[in-house]
């Protein structure tokens, strides 16, 4: 996710459901751990202190792990509190609903700290898509964070969503393929850091 006041700085965020990412909503971070900003190729990257060096071995470009290894924290170009996080804005990683949100617009698309957020996987910055998410519906009813509909009563994404549009988001028998396609977008677009494939329990 771009940030709005840092040039060429992203927060890479992590997620097991691409499909809601045109409905990204907002960020959250754990409030009281230690980010760091890392260099990656021609752009710079935030991530989970605790989680940065295993994070950067899956990068797409390759490079940084030796780099990181070698250099130790001296490649941690600078820290930040979660607390420092919070609140800072970003460009969402899909804009189809960028001029439709009109009640309480303005939050969107920024960090939050929320109790959830944990540093044993992922980069330490959660994708927050609430109209999806118990957890996201609960934080973002407290913030006043817009719920983003992409999808609709019938599980295919909304003409809003134009690349994608009627394009069912878990299609039967080819469960990954609108994934993929998502995922295929962001490459595209700059905004991939890394891909694997990983099985988890998903509440329903």
């Amino acid at each position: 996710l771009r940030l709005v006041d840092e040039l060429n700085t992203s927060l890479l965020i992590w997620t097991t459901t691409p499909w809601t990412l045109p409905g990204n909503a907002a960020a959250a971070v754990k409030v009281d751990a230690t980010y760091v900003k890392v260099k990656v190729g021609d752009e710079f990257v935030i991530v989970a202190k605790e989680l940065a060096r295993n994070v950067l071995e899956k990068s797409l470009g390759g490079g940084a792990p030796s780099r990181v290894e070698r250099d130790g924290d001296k490649d941690f170009l600078q820290e930040y509190s979660g607390a420092q996080l919070v609140g800072k804005r970003y460009e969402p990683p899909f804009d189809y609903f960028k001029n439709e949100l009109h009640k309480h617009k303005t939050h969107a698309w920024k960090v939050y700290a929320a109790p959830y957020v944990t540093l044993t996987d992922g980069t330490g910055i959660v994708h927050l898509a609430p109209a999806y998410g118990a957890e996201d519906l609960e934080l973002a009813q407290k913030e006043k964070i817009p719920l983003i509909h992409h999808v609709t009563d019938e599980g295919k994404f909304v003409a809003t969503v134009s690349d994608f549009a009627g394009l069912p988001v878990k299609p039967k028998g080819r469960h990954l393929e609108t994934d993929a396609k998502i995922i295929e977008n962001l490459k595209e677009r700059g905004l991939l850091f890394a891909v694997e494939k990983i099985k988890h329990s998903y509440p329903h």
